[in-house]
């Protein structure tokens, strides 16, 4: 995040090499390392140890979202259009969590039938456009979901995230880029479509989608 709002540190290869014996430090220490997946685990490229013996994987889980409204409601609530194919990002504004990535698309979508939401703070800041509306930091998460046909997650790394859990609470599929954690998630349903962090494919998954009907009921009724 620092990096993204105030460019390199110069102090950026002491720091990692600092992080990189601490680590590499822990995992010879520790009997067993708990994981929400081991395709998480991906992240950590500078582990110089065997440590694959040591994973104790527990699939993580959460309480459901609750919400009171149903879609339409939720769109009127927020005022966004009620006859779009809503994709709504959800999280930190920053390369990690695949911001500027989803905001590239955005830009570059020329389908009038989609609208993106998101909402969210950061380090990365984006100004709206005809077809994207920024709600910045919410609490009624519940709403937001609800008010999507799809949520994005385009990650660059991730061990498990716990968005689509409660996408998918709400009965609402995810889109989620293919690393780490993710891997895990898309082994586990259907209702998580996974896609390549290159340019064009978020937008050929959502037009698709957004052009198919049947495909989209199909896909929504996995995530209930």
């Amino acid at each position: 995040d620092v990096e993204s709002k105030y460019g390199k540190i110069y102090f950026r290869g002491f720091y990692f090499r600092i992080m990189s014996l601490l680590e590499n430090n822990i995992f010879n220490k520790v009997d067993f390392i708990t994981v929400a997946a081991r395709e998480g685990m991906e992240s950590y490229q500078d582990i110089n140890i065997q440590y694959e013996y040591k994973l104790f994987e527990v699939t993580s889980g959460l309480p459901p979202l609750i919400c009171n409204t149903n879609k339409s409601d939720a769109r009127k609530l927020l005022g966004i259009p009620d006859d779009k194919f809503i994709v709504g990002f959800f999280g930190r504004y920053n390369r990690h969590k695949g911001y500027d990535f989803f905001y590239d698309e955005v830009i570059s979508s020329a389908n009038e039938k989609v609208f993106f939401i998101s909402a969210g703070i950061g380090p990365i800041i984006k100004k709206e456009v005809h077809n994207y509306k920024n709600f910045g930091w919410r609490s009624d998460i519940n709403n937001l979901i609800t008010a999507c046909d799809i949520i994005v997650i385009p990650n660059r790394h991730t061990y498990f995230d716990l968005l689509p859990l409660e996408c998918f609470s709400l009965s609402r599929p995810v889109a989620v880029s293919l690393i780490g954690g993710n891997k895990k998630l898309c082994s586990l349903t259907q209702a998580a479509i996974p896609f390549k962090l290159n340019c064009g494919e978020l937008n050929n998954l959502v037009n698709n989608l957004s052009n198919n009907k049947t495909d989209y009921k199909k896909l929504e009724s996995l995530a209930k």
